[in-house]
């Protein structure tokens, strides 16, 4: 599958939203009740590479595709009305 970089996702509960920059970097923001924190994960080990498949994949249904806007979006609110980790 060819896809276009960056590409962005979400869990369907809304804890985590993504963006991959390519195959083996992704960058989350995470809530963690009325906290959020952000990861930057350069897979580099089966099990990371397959993790950041199955998020571009939207495998098992848990991942949802959403757009840049929604993303910045997402981001601009834990900054504006949420306290970081």
């Amino acid at each position: 599958m060819n896809f276009e970089f960056p590409q962005y996702r979400k869990l369907k509960n809304g804890q985590s939203y993504y963006q991959l920059e390519n195959p083996s970097l992704l960058h989350e923001i995470q809530l963690i009740g009325q906290r959020w924190t952000t990861h930057d994960l350069a897979a580099k080990i089966l099990p990371e590479r397959n993790l950041l498949t199955d998020i571009l994949l939207c495998a098992d249904e848990a991942y949802v595709v959403i757009d840049a806007a929604e993303y910045d979006a997402f981001l601009a609110h834990c900054e504006t009305h949420l306290k970081r980790f």
